[in-house]
């Protein structure tokens, strides 16, 4: 994947991509605080960190980690890690979730929040990992999950989920475009992927 600072231009296939998300203005974050998201895509999987940075980091509430890491709805509710896939012409799209706990959630739309199903596909569930020391939320996500049409070129959202120490929550993404936090809206969806050759824009 190329390197991309926000939407910029692809520069190179090897060195992954960099976003830093911006918080919805109806949900205001703590000062000093971010979200950024970098990634780089391997022969298997798309690898995403989702880093919590600034001195109101360590105040992330995050889940215990499960036992059993497994599929599970409704983890929006809390801190996690959200990221989207859209063919660019087609109304389609994927929906990924990963929380803290290790737990996920994938879901496919036939359009926007509509046609809900969870998604499913052949081979490994995606590897999820907290470190709480640096505030990071690690992902391997196979790119077999990675699968709309025959298209190449992917419209991506980054978004991420982050519940506070004093049980607030904060949303954020690449972009938004409606006055309430809405992660679905396709305006959302400006970053570019293609993982056939690794390239961002």
């Amino acid at each position: 994947m190329a390197v991309a600072g926000g939407c910029g231009a692809a520069r190179g296939v090897s060195q992954g991509f960099r976003f830093t998300l911006q918080s919805h203005p109806a949900a205001p974050a703590p000062a000093e605080f971010a979200v950024v998201v970098t990634g780089r895509a391997t022969a298997s999987h798309l690898e995403l960190e989702y880093r919590f940075e600034g001195a109101a980091a360590a105040e992330v509430r995050a889940a215990t980690r499960a036992g059993r890491p497994t599929r599970r709805d409704e983890l929006w509710q809390y801190t996690c890690g959200e990221i989207f896939f859209a063919a660019v012409t087609r109304p389609e799209y994927l929906e990924f979730n990963f929380s803290p706990s290790g737990d996920w959630a994938a879901y496919s739309f036939t359009a926007e929040r509509s046609g809900r199903r969870d998604h499913r596909w052949q081979g490994d569930a995606p590897l999820v990992r907290w470190d709480a020391v640096r505030h990071l939320l690690q992902v391997a996500l196979p790119r077999a999950a990675i699968v709309i049409d025959a298209e190449q070129a992917l419209q991506v959202a980054c978004t991420a989920v982050v519940e506070h120490a004093d049980s607030s929550r904060s949303f954020w993404a690449l972009q938004h475009g409606q006055p309430k936090p809405d992660f679905h809206a396709r305006a959302g969806f400006v970053a570019r992927i293609s993982l056939s050759t690794y390239e961002v824009s």
